[in-house]
């Protein structure tokens, strides 16, 4: 049977997902997993919980992204049968997370017992393409909790072909379509071309991580949500940070290139302040990503 052929179905949906128009969609989670939350001990002692950013691009934010590609946009590479679309593939060239207090506290993991009857939150994901390019588009995202939004997530994607380096053009029949015209002249929002800190931040440490198999894309890249994850645990190891009361505001995060398996990352990690922190990625001495985190203490 040709690949083609087939049409994939997961064993059980990931989300339910509600298209709005050919560029807007919502993805309602009903459920989360243990594992998108770190645990600890209050200053009162008592066990609790916050969501970890990463979490949120991984298990929602890129399935969110994902349904809008698949079910409205018809932009999956996996199933696309024009020629047009083969060996394209997409990268993640700039991520803009942010996060209110509130969303911390709408989505916490119970670790107390807890009533069957007790009221629970749902977090819905409002997809929505506000900007294309000859080779990339935009995407805004919005988090919403019982209604209220309490957090956003801006995302440039690039369009790349598979084996060869830099960006590769979007197909003219996707440029073509009739809902994607007037999003070609919407003025694209003005992204940041560095984080290299300045002379206001100090230099607190490096840290040496490697890349695993687990860590990686279909393309054996490192998963954008895997920067995330290591740029925080990098501040946590150079801070000498003992206790998991650090929360993030925002994350600005600048994909240069891409990292493969196995290799060796150095992560070098600046402070400034209120709380602020650029990270910096080099692979065999050269730039593969920078974050600029606000973080708040809790």
């Amino acid at each position: 049977m040709k690949r083609e052929d087939v049409e994939a179905k997961s064993a059980w949906s990931l989300s339910e997902f509600e298209l709005l128009s050919p560029i807007n969609g919502i993805s309602k989670f009903q459920t989360s997993s243990w594992s998108d939350f770190i645990t600890f001990k209050n200053s009162a002692g008592e066990s609790t919980s916050l969501i970890w950013p990463h979490a949120i691009a991984k298990n929602y934010s890129e399935i969110a992204i994902s349904n809008l590609f698949r079910y409205a946009l018809k932009l999956d590479p996996n199933i696309l049968k024009s020629p047009a679309w083969q060996d394209k593939g997409f990268f993640m060239r700039y991520q803009e997370l942010e996060f209110s207090s509130e969303f911390y506290e709408a989505l916490s993991c119970p670790r107390i017992f807890q009533s069957p009857d007790a009221p629970t939150s749902n977090l819905h994901v409002h997809t929505n393409i506000i900007q294309v390019g000859k080779s990339s588009a935009v995407a805004e995202q919005l988090l919403v909790v019982d209604g209220k939004r309490v957090g956003k997530n801006l995302q440039q994607i690039t369009c790349i072909e598979r084996g060869k380096a830099g960006a590769s053009p979007l197909p003219d029949e996707f440029l073509e379509l009739e809902y994607i015209k007037p999003l070609r002249k919407a003025p694209r929002p003005n992204f940041p071309r560095t984080f290299l800190p300045d002379k206001s931040m100090e230099e607190i440490g490096s840290v040496k991580m490697s890349c695993f198999q687990s860590d990686t894309d279909e393309n054996c890249h490192m998963n954008e949500s895997v920067y995330l994850r290591n740029s925080l645990d990098a501040i946590f190891h150079c801070e000498k940070l003992t206790k998991k009361d650090l929360q993030v505001e925002k994350i600005q995060a600048l994909y240069h290139k891409e990292i493969l398996a196995g290799k060796t990352v150095d992560v070098k990690v600046y402070r400034g302040a209120d709380g602020v922190y650029v990270t910096s990625f080099t692979v065999d001495g050269n730039f593969s990503f920078q974050s600029r985190i606000k973080t708040r203490r809790i």
